[in-house]
């Protein structure tokens, strides 16, 4: 407030004259009123630790977004496609062929008795494969082998194995292991498709004996 000579008051933001101390006082309440600064909530606990909580839930989205990839990839994985076959499969009734013979003695494919349906055989002496696979692994042919209360592999069919001896006393050398023809390296891994044919022969390497 500034004071005139004659004893009046003057605004000193307007430069209006007031007679009274009075009257300057309520001029400057309705026409100049204090602003006071908002202050800010400000929480020094939060503050702290403000970029924690953020780096914690940075973390977890990506370790959410992680696990979903995962649960992806494995669901992928269960949904395999292998040159055309499709996993889980849907209910199917496939019939193969399986010509198997040690030393020149064929194999002549037992009535296996039926577990689970999915891999079996009838008199027909063909592979069956009824139902529905979950994954490749359950309908290969060392699991039908298996049925058949036996063992197949790279080394071994029907309980003779690669270095035991023939009845003419040739020496087994080599395992042939052919798919509709054509000479396969799966062995006991080969997914069962509908109408192959699978050719086992467990000989010496000069032939049949």
């Amino acid at each position: 407030m500034s004071e005139m000579n004659n004893g009046e008051s003057r605004c000193e933001k307007c430069q209006k004259s007031f007679s009274t101390a009075d009257a300057l006082s309520m001029h400057r309440k309705v026409k100049h009123p204090e602003t006071k600064p908002v202050e800010k909530d400000y929480n020094p606990v939060f503050t702290k630790w403000k970029i924690p909580i953020i780096v914690v839930l940075v973390l977890s989205i990506g370790v959410a977004v992680l696990a979903s990839g995962v649960l992806q990839s494995n669901t992928l994985k269960t949904s395999l496609n292998i040159e055309g076959m499709q996993f889980p499969t849907g209910n199917v009734h496939w019939h193969a062929n399986l010509d198997a013979s040690v030393c020149g003695e064929p194999y002549l494919m037992p009535n296996a008795p039926i577990v689970d349906h999915l891999l079996h055989t009838h008199e027909d002496g063909l592979i069956h494969v009824e139902g529905a696979a979950a994954t490749p692994e359950q309908i290969t042919l060392g699991k039908f082998v298996q049925r058949l209360g036996t063992a197949f592999n790279a080394n071994e069919f029907n309980g003779k194995k690669i270095g035991d001896n023939c009845p003419n006393g040739e020496k087994i050398t080599q395992m042939v292991f052919l798919v509709n023809g054509n000479e396969n390296t799966e062995f006991e891994n080969r997914v069962i498709r509908d109408g192959e044919t699978y050719t086992i022969r467990l000989e010496s390497a000069e032939g049949p004996a």
